[in-house]
């Protein structure tokens, strides 16, 4: 399962896609901008409450593999360090995987903490395999070609594409040689 954590103007970790939480819950406001006492009077949908990055992995340990995406604007070394021991801290070294669209904090969190895997998300290229600091590479779906999944596989590190949201582009990468999948449309 694949998520997006922001940290809150006091410091807690929450659970957010959106730069503010203006199309879910009706809050111009940023996460930065909040308080966790706060962002956990808010509704997603009028229903159910903002998660904690604690909640989360209390959740998922022993069922899920999870996908942690170091996001927005609060995304930097304090926030790696502080997720790396929230993990560390519940045994999920194994049952985690630090991905990010900012290399410098996937490269940073390989060189920290090289127990944790790391996936690079990349927008159309990646450089020189052989000097990227990660376990992997999340490519969209446009650049995971053939070629750059042998590419990237050939260094020694893995595939998952991203974001896979149609019925069609599900088909094609599960049987394809890639390691995962993203997706917003799990039903599919």
């Amino acid at each position: 399962s694949e998520m997006d954590v922001q940290r809150t103007a006091d410091n807690h970790y929450i659970i957010n896609h959106d730069k503010n939480f203006s199309r879910l819950c009706g809050d111009p406001r940023r996460p930065s901008q909040m308080t966790l006492a706060e962002i956990k009077k808010l509704r997603i949908n009028g229903t159910t409450e903002v998660a904690t990055m604690e909640e989360m992995l209390d959740a998922a340990k022993g069922r899920l593999h999870l996908y942690i995406e170091l996001k927005g604007e609060t995304a930097d070394h304090k926030m790696a360090d502080d997720i790396y021991k929230m993990i560390k801290e519940r045994d999920m070294v194994k049952d985690c995987s630090i991905i990010s669209l900012n290399y410098g904090l996937i490269d940073y969190t390989e060189t920290s903490d090289p127990e944790l895997e790391t996936i690079y998300l990349c927008y159309y290229s990646f450089g020189k395999l052989e000097e990227l600091h990660c376990d992997g590479l999340g490519l969209e779906i446009e650049t995971a070609t053939s070629s750059n999944i042998d590419r990237i596989h050939a260094a020694g590190k893995r595939v998952d594409v991203w974001t896979c949201n149609t019925s069609s582009s599900i088909s094609q990468f599960v049987l394809s040689d890639v390691d995962g999948i993203i997706t917003d449309e799990v039903h599919l």
